[in-house]
This record gives C-alpha cells, sequence and structure tokens, in this order.
C-alpha cells in the first residue's frame, strides 16, 4: 500500500482505479482508503464533492464513497448526500436534529413540525420556531433588538405564563443583540483587512504594501 506501506493480499486492495482520473499504482489498501474517506467527511462542513481519492484527489464519485466507506460514514454520508439533493427544493426543511421534511403549505402556515423529533422550525427563517412571535414580530426584534417591544399589554392570557413568555423573549433578545454585534465586529474585521478590487469589485484581501 503506498499509504500504510504495508503488504497485504490483493484482496485487501481495491480491484479497479478510483476515479477516471487516478493511473496511479500500486493502489492504497481498503483500510487507507476508506480511512481518507473518512477523513474527509468529518474533517470540513459537509459538500458531496468534498470526499477525494487519496492518491489523485479527484472527487470521488457517489458509487465509489457507498463502495469504499464503512459504517457510520456510509449511512451518515447517504443521508446527508440525499439532504443536499433536497435541498434544491424550496419547500425542504431541515430539523435541527438533522432530518428534513417537505413542507407543502410553505410560509402560509409557517411552523413546521418535524415528523422525527416533533420539534419546531420556522419555514420562513429556517431556525427552530419563534415561540410567541409571529414572523413580523422576530423580523422587527431582528431588526432592531434593544428598542423592540411587543405591541400586547402581556396581560392577555393565563398569568403562569407571562413569567415564561417574558423569559423566551428576552432570550431570544439577546441572542440578536449578539448576532449583531458579532455582524458589526465582521463588519469593521472586513474593512481593515480587505479592499475592494477597482475591476471586479469584490472585497479582496489586503497584503502588506497596502
Amino acid at each position: 500500500c503506498q499509504i500504510c506501506s504495508n503488504t497485504k493480499p490483493q484482496t485487501l486492495f481495491p480491484t479497479s482505479k478510483l476515479t477516471d482520473s487516478c493511473n496511479e499504482h500500486p493502489l492504497p489498501c481498503l483500510s487507507c482508503v476508506a480511512g481518507a474517506i473518512a477523513a474527509d467527511f468529518t474533517g470540513r462542513i459537509f459538500s458531496p464533492t468534498q470526499i477525494r481519492c487519496p492518491v489523485c484527489t479527484t472527487a470521488l464519485a457517489y458509487p465509489a464513497v457507498l463502495k469504499y466507506a464503512t459504517g457510520e460514514i456510509r449511512e451518515r454520508y447517504e443521508r446527508l448526500t440525499l439532504v443536499k439533493a433536497l435541498q434544491d427544493d424550496q419547500k425542504f426543511v431541515l430539523c435541527q436534529c438533522g432530518t428534513g421534511q417537505i413542507h407543502e403549505t410553505g410560509a402560509a402556515q409557517p411552523i413546521v413540525t418535524c415528523l422525527q423529533c416533533r420539534g419546531k422550525s420556522c419555514f420562513v427563517h429556517r431556525t427552530a420556531w419563534h415561540e410567541n412571535l409571529t414572523c413580523a414580530e422576530y423580523d422587527a426584534l431582528q431588526k432592531d433588538p434593544v428598542r423592540w417591544e411587543r405591541k400586547d399589554t402581556w396581560e392577555i392570557g393565563v398569568t403562569d405564563e407571562v413569567p415564561r413568555e417574558r423569559g423566551a423573549l428576552e432570550k431570544m433578545r439577546a441572542d440578536a443583540w449578539k448576532k449583531k454585534e458579532e455582524e458589526s465586529a465582521s463588519t469593521v474585521t472586513i474593512a481593515q483587512t480587505t479592499k475592494q478590487c477597482p475591476g471586479c469589485k469584490y472585497r479582496i484581501e489586503k497584503n502588506r504594501g497596502w
């Protein structure tokens, strides 16, 4: 094996090259191929094209990954590849538990209840459902978390629910404020470390001569 340098029976090696572009010989053993797939799969944000041949670095085709990956990696790869494909459908919603489903009613009924874990997500914002807030109220909170207030008077409903509702809303306010601070900090960092290219107008990283 050209990766682990161990001498193994021919039965422990792939029977054909891993990709059409791969002409290297000898091929790595099955164990090293599986290990390379696992390393690529767990080391980055998932993309079906991130799994690469450990020899020629060309992306492995879907059938090749299924053939050479082992156990849990193969199952997760199949599931996430399916999720990636389904995400092209605008009505597909991914739950925080990792499963997803098609929400046929769309934004008209924005609460999506996961068929797997029963958790609730927002179809419009693609986040956990913002309890006690409409989508419009949630948008207003995200826009200005400091000055935002609900229009009702908190006197409606069972009194025991009010403290819990207040606590949930204050947490959402704090999360929204933290997000805005992080976005502002990112904007400052980008401005300090990049400049706009006069040609393509994209921001590019500065070098020491700028």
